[in-house]
């Protein structure tokens, strides 16, 4: 499945499939300033112990509480029944 299939708000992606998705050589861990298709793209490291040197756990946090901030707009927003 691919992400042009997939209905997304925020594609969180490995990097080298955000380079492949952005057609870029090279990106930094993180939200990035080029979004795809005007989604915000952020790019993440691996979570496997073979990529231990590269840990990072900042760019999942910004994930984090980037998804809770769109999750707590649309609590706001939703119809009270």
């Amino acid at each position: 499945m691919s992400l042009r299939t997939l209905s997304v708000r925020t594609p969180a992606v490995l990097r080298a499939a955000a380079c492949a998705v952005l057609a870029a050589k090279t990106l930094a861990y993180g939200r990035q300033s080029e979004t795809w298709r005007d989604i915000p793209v952020f790019v993440l490291p691996s979570t496997s112990r073979r990529a231990g040197a590269f840990w990072d756990e900042r760019p999942w946090q910004a994930l984090g509480e980037f998804v809770r901030a769109l999750r707590d707009q649309r609590l706001r927003t939703m119809p009270v029944s």
